[in-house]
């Protein structure tokens, strides 16, 4: 947050909207990858691995 898209993109010789369009790409290949590991390790585990059950139970108890 302390730099800007321009200077990321001067620092690496591209054009601001090229450093922009590989940078957009990157962020939906992180999050459609971070999606389908979640689905994958929330699918094969019998338990809670996000804690989903202990976030709902504090709420309630704030409730």
């Amino acid at each position: 947050r302390k730099t800007s898209l321009r200077d990321l993109a001067d620092q690496t010789a591209v054009a601001r909207s090229t450093y922009e369009e590989h940078l957009r790409k990157a962020e939906n290949k992180l999050l459609t990858n971070a999606g389908q590991f979640l689905r994958l390790v929330t699918a094969t585990s019998t338990a809670d691995p996000l804690g989903v059950a202990k976030t709902q139970q504090a709420e309630h108890a704030a409730d």
